[in-house]
């Protein structure tokens, strides 16, 4: 009987008037409404590898398709020299190809992924990069148990997947704690008026080939991304 009458009490108040929700939900929509939309510049790497061997190769699109040796788990790491300053954040796009099991995304049977770590390190072309501390992650979709925020958590044994999402494209936005500027030399020496990020993915999970079988990689300086 008090069980019955908390859910009547929660069922009226939850059809009845919401103020609060209602305001808050109205002051969203006004700052959406307003909001500059983030721009993004996919980055070109200049060098990327596979720690497992297989094969990567740059598209049109300047995404990187995956394929050859195909190990349990994976590491890619690419590098990238960029003019934009003050960076806040990147984006990883897992994007389905018809060249991948399921479209993929991701290399496994079924073309899900598990993405278990993310990390960013960036400096002057020719000089040991500084890692940078990633404060959020947000992305379109997550599977239940894998939320993208374990991408940045530093346990290996957790990570960002998508199933049953599978061969559709996703996109993951990971935020610098600060945004990334980089002290710079003389502007007149082209390599030294960039800076150098070098991206790290790592796919460490139990589950075996759960990487990505085609993906893009894009910065931006917004605000707000």
């Amino acid at each position: 009987d008090r069980v019955a009458a908390s859910i009547t009490e929660i069922e009226a108040r939850v059809s009845g008037p919401m103020p609060e929700t209602d305001a808050a939900q109205a002051e969203w929509e006004k700052s959406a409404a307003t909001a500059t939309k983030t721009e993004w510049t996919v980055l070109d790497p200049i060098e990327f590898k596979s720690q497992g061997g297989a094969k990567l190769t740059t598209l049109d699109d300047k995404s990187i398709l995956v394929s050859g040796d195909n190990p349990a788990t994976e590491r890619y790491t690419l590098a990238v020299d960029t003019d934009l300053n003050a960076i806040t954040a990147i984006r990883v796009e897992a994007i389905p190809d018809d060249s991948l099991s399921a479209k993929g995304p991701g290399r496994s049977s079924n073309g899900n992924v598990v993405l278990t770590d993310v990390r960013i390190a960036a400096g002057m072309p020719g000089v040991d990069p500084t890692a940078i501390k990633l404060k959020s992650a947000s992305a379109d979709f997550s599977q239940q148990d894998f939320p993208v925020a374990n991408a940045i958590d530093d346990k290996p044994d957790t990570g960002w997947a998508i199933h049953p999402e599978v061969g559709k494209p996703h996109a993951a936005v990971f935020e610098a704690e600060n945004p990334i500027v980089v002290a710079k030399g003389d502007r007149s020496n082209d390599s030294i008026s960039k800076t150098r990020l070098v991206v790290t993915l790592d796919f460490q999970s139990k589950f075996s080939q759960h990487q990505f079988g085609r993906f893009r990689v894009s910065v931006t300086n917004s605000t707000d991304p």
